[in-house]
């Protein structure tokens, strides 16, 4: 059986349209709307993690029986170092959705 030659590739023929000048449009309000709640939201489950971390490095410490950290023997654990980090990244969610919104800024074109 025989297939015979390849089938030639189909060739698309785009035609360029010329753009006018830059329009800018106003920016949505639902979009920015919903930009400022899935922040909100974001920063709200990094907070209930930073809890859920905080607590695992409360029992870490009881099980060690000292303060992680508190002796050169005994050093940071991970928990620690993630309550601080996902509080951190929790607050600064909540900045941001706080802040009004930036349009960026014109760019030059030829």
């Amino acid at each position: 059986m025989d297939q015979g030659a390849p089938a030639a590739p189909q060739v698309i023929w785009l035609r360029t349209v010329k753009k006018g000048p830059a329009m800018r449009r106003a920016p949505d309000q639902t979009s920015e709307a919903f930009e400022k709640a899935a922040l909100r939201l974001a920063g709200l489950a990094l907070l209930m993690a930073a809890a859920l971390a905080g607590r695992l490095a409360w029992e870490h410490m009881v099980f060690l029986a000292e303060i992680c950290g508190g002796s050169a023997f005994v050093g940071h654990c991970v928990w620690c170092a993630a309550t601080v980090a996902l509080a951190a990244s929790g607050l600064a969610s909540f900045v941001a959705a706080g802040r009004p919104r930036r349009d960026a800024a014109p760019i030059r074109t030829r």
